[in-house]
């Protein structure tokens, strides 16, 4: 799970950073850049309506795409302080409880995002999904998660007191 976690930390980090390249090249070199922004991406229709607008969406988008980067290297550092003989630490369970609160963002973020997306495709066609409420899902999941973890460091604190 560590390796994993470091391959799909890679690959959005690299995703993170080929739109920020797409957008700057969209905007200040070609705007038909806009039409395959990334893999296949087509946003030129918003880009032709207003470019305040293109900015906002990918804007947005990039934001998530961070925060996702962002997630998967809380979750290495997980991985990192993870303890066969002593699993339930306060390190971890802190690192567990900042991964709910991204989570939370990045749904957040996206739930707002697909709102103003909904809205913008009354006036322009595009079609794009946020995926909001897989997140606000997960972060609510990893936040109770997060609870009971640190639940059960205060418990095993206790018990080494106890001895």
């Amino acid at each position: 799970m560590h390796v994993i976690s470091w391959i799909i930390f890679i690959g959005l980090s690299i995703k993170a950073g080929a739109l920020i390249i797409s957008f700057i090249v969209s905007i200040f070199v070609n705007e038909f850049a806009s039409k395959n922004l990334y893999l296949g991406l087509d946003l030129l229709n918003v880009y032709n309506f207003s470019v305040f607008h293109y900015s906002s969406i990918i804007v947005l988008y990039i934001l998530t795409a961070i925060l996702k980067a962002y997630l998967f290297y809380l979750l290495i550092k997980v991985f990192r302080h993870l303890d066969v003989n002593n699993p339930f630490n306060l390190k971890v369970a802190k690192t567990i409880t900042k991964i709910s609160y991204v989570s939370f963002c990045i749904g957040l973020i996206a739930a707002l995002a697909y709102g103003y997306t909904i809205w913008l495709s009354q006036k322009v066609f595009f079609a794009f999904n946020w995926n909001a409420s897989g997140f606000l899902f997960m972060a609510g999941v990893i936040f109770i998660i997060a609870f009971l973890y640190k639940r059960a460091v205060e418990l095993q604190t206790e018990n080494e007191l106890t001895i």
